[in-house]
C-alpha cells in the first residue's frame, strides 16, 4: 500500500527526532576567512581522505566552498607513536590507504606554512552489526507557495537495528550511497553494441543521521527512515543501497548531531558548515585562529540491499522509451561515476 504524507515546505530541523541540544555554538561564516579541515578514519583498508580548503569571507571572490589548499603537510598519528602520511591528489584532497584499529586512539595533524593544526585524540569505538534494511515505496505530496499539491513517488530506506555493543549503548553516524544498473538502446544503422553501465551515487547531501543508542528503549532503533529518493528510471533494472554505520564517541556524535540541525539541503557533509560550528580541530600555533571542520574516527559496519520497481510493486520507468536522451546511447555520459565494469557484488 502506498503511504501518503503531506507536508508544507518549510525550514525545519532535519534531526528533530533525536535528542535536543539547546545551544549550537556557531557564527555566520561570512565574516571569517578561515581554514576548513575535514576527514574520516575507519577500520577498513580503503583509501582515506582529508580535505582542506580556505573558507571565503563575504568579500572574497574565491569559489563558494573555498579555494583548495595544495601545499599542506598532512598525517595521522596514533597513541603508539606511529605516523601515517597523506599525499596530495588534487582539489584540496589528501589521501592515504590506512586502516584504523578498534581501541586505538588517533589524531589528525596538518601544517600549512607556519600554521599547525591538530585534532584531539579520537578513540576507535566498537561497533555492532546492522540488523535489517529495506526499501519501500511511498508517496510525497508537497504544497507549493500557490497552494497547489504536487505528488511524487519516492523510495524510502527503513532501518532496524540494535545500537548496542557488549551490553552498552553506542553512538552511530550513517552515510548512505547508491548504485544502479542502466541499459543502453541500440543505434539504427550502426554496429554499436548496446552496453550496460553501473552508476554510483553519493547521497551525503543535506541529511545527517546520528543516533545515540541510549535515546531509544532497549537501545533499539525501530522502523527508522534514514533516506528518501525519487522513484524514477534508476529503479528499472537493479538498484543497490549501501548503508555505512560508523560507531563514534559521544563528542563526535554531538558534533554531527549539531551539524545536522544547521546543514542546508544542498550541502555535502564535508563542505564547510553554514555557521561556525565547533569541531575537534584546533590551531596550536596561533591561538586566535579557530579552524572549521572535524576529524571523525569510527569503526564501520555495512549493509547492502538490492531492489527495483518490480520489488517495490510499482511500474518501472523507462527513460529511453520516448525521445531518448543522449545517455540512452552512451551510458558512460551519465556521470563520472558511470562504469561498464560489473561490480563483483552485483546480483
Amino acid at each position: 500500500m502506498i503511504k501518503k504524507k503531506v507536508y508544507i515546505l518549510a525550514l525545519t530541523s532535519i534531526l528533530s527526532q533525536f535528542n535536543c541540544i539547546d545551544e549550537i555554538p556557531f557564527e555566520n561564516n561570512k565574516i571569517f576567512d578561515r581554514i576548513n579541515i575535514t576527514g574520516q578514519l575507519s577500520d577498513d583498508l580503503e583509501m582515506k581522505y582529508i580535505e582542506i580548503r580556505k573558507i571565503p569571507s563575504e568579500i572574497d571572490k574565491s569559489q563558494a566552498n573555498g579555494d583548495p589548499i595544495e601545499n599542506a603537510s598532512v598525517w595521522i598519528s596514533d597513541d603508539q607513536g606511529s605516523n601515517y602520511t597523506f599525499k596530495y591528489i588534487g582539489k584540496g584532497i589528501y589521501a592515504s590507504e590506512i586502516k584504523g584499529e578498534i581501541g586505538r586512539q588517533y589524531k589528525l595533524e596538518v601544517i600549512i606554512g607556519d600554521h599547525k593544526y591538530e585534532s584531539s585524540y579520537q578513540k576507535m569505538m566498537v561497533n555492532a552489526p546492522i540488523d535489517s534494511v529495506r526499501a519501500e515505496i511511498g508517496e510525497e505530496s508537497v504544497v507549493d507557495q500557490n497552494g497547489r499539491v504536487n505528488s511524487r513517488s519516492v523510495v524510502n530506506l527503513v532501518l532496524n537495528t540494535t545500537l548496542e555493543s557488549n551490553g552498552q549503548p553506542i553512538f552511530t553516524v550513517y552515510r548512505i550511497s547508491g548504485e544502479y544498473e542502466f541499459h543502453e538502446i541500440g543505434i539504427i544503422g550502426s554496429f554499436q553494441i548496446p552496453k550496460s553501465c553501473y552508476v554510483k551515487q553519493d547521497f551525503d547531501t543535506g541529511k545527517i543521521n546520528a543516533f545515540s543508542g541510549s535515546s531509544f528503549p532497549n537501545n533499539r532503533l525501530l522502523e527508522r527512515r534514514v533516506f528518501q529518493t525519487d522513484h524514477d528510471f534508476r529503479f528499472l533494472y537493479r538498484f543497490s543501497f549501501l548503508v555505512n554505520q560508523y560507531s563514534v564517541d559521544s563528542t563526535t556524535y554531538v558534533y554531527w548531531n549539531n551539524l545536522g540541525k544547521i546543514l542546508k539541503e544542498e550541502q555535502d557533509l564535508f563542505d564547510p558548515p553554514p555557521g561556525r560550528l565547533f569541531g575537534n580541530i584546533y590551531c596550536t600555533s596561533h591561538e586566535n585562529e579557530d579552524p572549521y571542520g572535524n576529524f571523525t574516527v569510527g569503526s564501520k559496519t555495512v549493509k547492502r540491499i538490492f531492489t527495483n520497481s518490480n520489488d517495490l510493486g510499482v511500474p518501472g520507468i523507462n527513460l529511453c522509451s520516448r525521445n531518448p536522451p543522449r545517455i540512452c546511447y552512451d551510458c558512460l555520459s551519465i556521470s563520472s561515476n558511470s562504469s561498464t565494469t560489473r561490480p563483483p557484488y552485483w546480483q
